[in-house]
């Protein structure tokens, strides 16, 4: 089935919505396979991640997969500032139907490069 989503194209479909970003201080590779390079630094980080579960957090009969992409990494950034902590990246974990296609994926990683334009 061509519209399957694999991790070589999922990957790089990441890279074009979140690579027009600056790449923030101390990060040096960004997206990679299921990880980042990160330099040292003197100054504490914060890393969260959240599940974002239908049925849980949202109701995708109420939204958006753009929404749902929205709000999972606004969760995350929310977790940040409840620590005192500005955003410098974001972590994202998927679980996905698999029935879901590059177009449903296309929407939500949408939502999600808005939500980071928006956190800067």
């Amino acid at each position: 089935m061509e519209d399957r989503v694999n991790e070589q194209d999922l990957l790089e479909r990441l890279r074009v919505l979140f690579g027009a970003m600056p790449m923030p201080h101390g990060v040096t590779l960004g997206i990679g396979d299921d990880a980042a390079v990160l330099a040292p630094s003197t100054a504490p980080l914060v890393w969260t991640i959240d599940a974002a579960v239908e049925g849980v957090h949202f109701q995708s009969s109420w939204m958006s997969l753009e929404d749902v992409g929205w709000r999972s990494l606004m969760a995350a950034a929310s977790d940040l500032a409840a620590m005192g902590a500005s955003p410098r990246g974001v972590l994202s974990a998927l679980v996905l139907p698999g029935s879901f296609g590059k177009a449903e994926l296309e929407s939500l990683a949408r939502g999600q490069a808005d939500a980071a334009r928006a956190t800067n």
